[in-house]
């Protein structure tokens, strides 16, 4: 294998991290970007007053751009517009076509919540049309369709677990917290996709290394939310302790977005396999009981 250099604009991240890890491991030069969490070989970079250029002044055809820098929380990216679009629609932009206008290959990560507002019982695979719900959502399609499918790359995911402790955004881990609490109630026909973070870097470092173009779904297996807690209760050591009520998610306050799961054709042409998500959520159960 022919060594690369990979830009990771996003590097201090749960994603970001992995994928520099594996780019390393594999051999590639890496330069990593961090915008809040800085930390050492990390260059610092603001997407919304810095240029990816003036960072990697030296930028050219032969590198590989992976952009995973975003603000995610979907709660606070809804209740503050203008900044969330400043950094993930306008900061995006511009580090895409930066990347671009040099003939870098661009790598830019987004998610399953594009298809919040539409249903399929099989999955949405790399052909479905989006349909967002969330401004975190919406943000992240106007990014897509800014992007030339012939040179650049959209790859999406659903909920990434990580494994170092503080880890905790995934929805192993968000379930797991509410099974604790009393009057936890789980949607059965909320489905989503459980993604070991390790599966998605080396996923993400195929597309890059390969320079894929177009749209691919880095995903593990769909599962429902009822079916997510049966195995948490089932692995943990607090199990006894876990009740949940089985609900539509219509009932829920706040909650709209059903979801199927994403489905992918691309991953198996490149050769890429994933963790079954029973396994992934028994391995970040037994990392949960020992924070307990």
């Amino acid at each position: 294998m022919t060594e690369k250099r990979i830009i990771i604009v996003g590097a201090s991240g749960l994603i970001g991290s992995a994928v520099e890890a594996a780019a390393r491991k594999a051999g590639h030069e890496v330069v990593g970007t961090c915008a809040t969490r800085p930390r050492e070989a990390l260059i610092p970079f603001d997407v919304t007053k810095q240029s990816l250029s003036d960072v990697v002044p030296d930028l050219g055809a032969d590198d590989r751009v992976l952009l995973m820098s975003a603000l995610i929380d979907q709660g606070w990216v809804q209740a503050h517009p203008g900044e969330s679009h400043t950094v993930n629609y306008i900061g995006a932009v511009e580090v895409a076509s930066a990347a671009l206008a040099r003939g870098a290959h661009l790598v830019f990560m987004s998610t399953e919540a594009v298809f919040a507002g539409g249903a399929s019982k099989d999955g949405f695979d790399e052909a479905a049309t989006p349909e967002p719900l969330s401004l975190y959502a919406l943000q992240k399609v106007k990014v897509e369709q800014r992007l030339p499918l012939r040179e650049a790359c959209i790859v999406r995911t659903g909920s990434v677990v990580g494994w170092s402790a503080g880890d905790g955004r995934d929805a192993v881990s968000n379930t797991y917290a509410a099974l604790l609490k009393p009057g936890a109630k789980m949607a059965h026909d909320n489905v989503l996709t459980i993604t070991d973070v390790d599966d998605l870097a080396a996923g993400l470092l195929r597309v890059a290394e390969r320079r894929a173009v177009g749209i691919v779904h880095l995903a593990g297996g769909a599962v429902a939310r009822t079916q997510l807690a049966d195995w948490i209760v089932a692995a943990s050591r607090h199990g006894k302790r876990m009740r949940y009520k089985r609900v539509a998610l219509s009932s829920l306050p706040d909650v709209k977005a059903t979801r199927a799961g994403l489905a992918s054709k691309r991953a198996v042409e490149l050769g890429l396999t994933f963790a079954e998500p029973r396994s992934v959520v028994e391995r970040k159960v037994a990392v949960l009981d020992q924070e307990e």
